[in-house]
C-alpha cells in the first residue's frame, strides 16, 4: 500500500481519514445488506455511522501523541492540536445526531427514535456548549465533559438498538 499512496495508511493522518472514511460506511452497509435491501434507511445509517466513526478517529491518537511524535508518525494527534481535534470531533458527533433527527422528521424511522434527543441534548449541554464557552481550550478539569461526550454517544447506540426492537 505504501507505493500506492506514498505513505503507510496507518502512520499518516490522511491515511487514517481515508481508511476510516471508507471503512465505516462500507461496514455499515455490508451488515445492512445481510438483512435488508439497499434503501434510504440503510444509506442514512451508513452516513450517520460514518460521522460517528470519524468523530472517534479524531480522538483515538490523543493518548499517544508523544509516542507517535518520537516514532516520526504523522498521525492526527501529532499534526493537529488536541483542542482542534476535540472541536472537529464534536462537529462530527453533532452531524451523527443530525442525521438521525432528520430521519425522524422525514418519517424514515419511527417517532420512538426521538429518545435519541436525550443523549443529544446531554452531549450539547455538557460537552459542546461547555467547550464552546471555553473557546475549545482543554484543561485538567475537563474530564467530566469528555466523559459525557463518550457516555452520551454510547447511550445513543443503546437507544438505537432498543428502538430497533420496539
Amino acid at each position: 500500500m505504501k507505493r500506492l499512496f506514498g505513505f503507510r495508511l496507518k502512520t499518516h493522518y490522511i491515511g487514517e481519514i481515508i481508511t476510516y472514511g471508507v471503512a465505516y460506511p462500507t461496514y455499515t452497509l455490508t451488515i445492512w445488506l445481510i438483512y435488508s435491501d439497499l434503501n434510504i434507511l440503510g444509506i442514512a445509517l451508513a452516513i450517520a455511522f460514518s460521522f460517528f466513526g470519524i468523530s472517534g478517529v479524531l480522538l483515538k491518537d490523543l493518548k499517544d501523541i508523544s509516542g507517535d511524535r518520537k516514532a516520526g508518525l504523522r498521525t492526527l494527534g501529532v499534526i493537529f492540536i488536541p483542542s482542534k481535534l476535540l472541536y472537529v470531533s464534536c462537529i462530527f458527533l453533532f452531524l451523527y445526531y443530525f442525521v438521525f433527527l432528520n430521519m425522524i422528521i422525514l418519517d424514515i424511522v419511527e417517532t420512538g427514535m426521538l429518545l435519541l434527543s436525550i443523549p443529544f441534548i446531554w452531549f450539547i449541554k455538557n460537552t459542546f456548549l461547555y467547550f464552546h464557552k471555553k473557546n475549545w481550550n482543554l484543561g485538567y478539569g475537563d474530564f467530566k465533559s469528555i466523559h459525557v461526550m463518550i457516555t452520551s454517544t454510547y447511550l445513543s447506540i443503546i437507544i438505537l438498538g432498543i428502538g430497533a426492537l420496539i
